[in-house]
């Protein structure tokens, strides 16, 4: 199956002609053209989803707002109706108390969420996608987010399930949020490129922060950091990310077993 990790950036109008309505043909063009089964979102606004479910009804979505009342950005997972059945699903919030919603604790200024589902595909393959954007300002916040979402896939993942993990981690890959990851048996699909994800609408990389991690019973045919231009419009301040990954069978002993 192909996954995309796709940072659409908040609609803000400080971005000026970079803002969110004027780069809604872009966004729309690396959609379609990439034509990911699975996509994970960051920054998504409430009106900015909405449009995505407008301009992609075959796509279903699960996760909501990472703000008490559930309003504010989301890291929503978006699957394909017709290859992918909803299991279950659900969301919590990097912080001491991850079942609270907009919860706050390591020294981030804002909530932080993950978003996880577990979809079986039409061959009856079981896989159990999480997606995230960890802080952009603090380290603290960025490790130990990092640090939850390993137990959590460790205490949640069964056996017959191929995990994989978007996002924008906000850390380049010699950091720690990823030493903890890739000590958890996750593999950086995207490791081999070397490219940068953010570029700040200059088209030129300036870090490499995004990232697809598969487990370890899952392989990474082929991934790609999407660079295109479509309509002399960047999508995005980030580029946008996708993996070809294939399912491998799983070993007794799980997904993270050095966790």
């Amino acid at each position: 199956m192909r996954i995309m990790s796709y940072n659409l950036r908040m609609d803000t109008p400080h971005d000026g002609e970079m803002a969110w309505p004027h780069r809604e043909p872009a966004v729309k063009w690396v959609w379609e053209e990439i034509d990911a089964d699975i996509v994970g979102i960051q920054e998504g606004l409430p009106h900015q989803v909405a449009a995505l479910d407008a301009w992609f009804p075959r796509y279903a979505r699960v996760g909501r707002g990472r703000n008490a009342d559930g309003s504010g950005e989301c890291v929503a997972i978006y699957y394909k109706r017709d290859r992918w059945t909803l299991k279950e699903t659900g969301d919590f919030w990097l912080s001491d108390t991850p079942e609270v919603p907009g919860s706050r604790t390591w020294g981030n200024n804002i909530p932080r969420i993950a978003t996880w589902a577990r979809l079986t595909d039409r061959d009856g393959v079981d896989w159990f996608i999480l997606n995230t954007h960890l802080d952009h300002q603090s380290e603290e916040a960025r490790v130990r987010g990092a640090e939850q979402i390993v137990r959590f896939l460790a205490e949640r993942v069964q056996e017959a399930e191929h995990v994989v993990v978007t996002g924008d981690f906000n850390a380049q890959p010699d950091t720690e949020p990823m030493a903890r990851f890739l000590a958890a048996g996750l593999s950086d699909c995207l490791a081999a490129s070397g490219e940068g994800t953010f570029h700040g609408y200059t088209g030129t990389p300036r870090a490499r922060i995004d990232y697809i991690l598969a487990g370890e019973w899952v392989e990474c045919r082929a991934a790609r950091v999407v660079m295109d231009k479509p309509f002399d419009l960047w999508p995005s301040d980030h580029f946008p990310i996708y993996a070809d990954l294939v399912a491998t069978r799983k070993s007794a002993a799980g997904v993270h077993p050095s966790v």
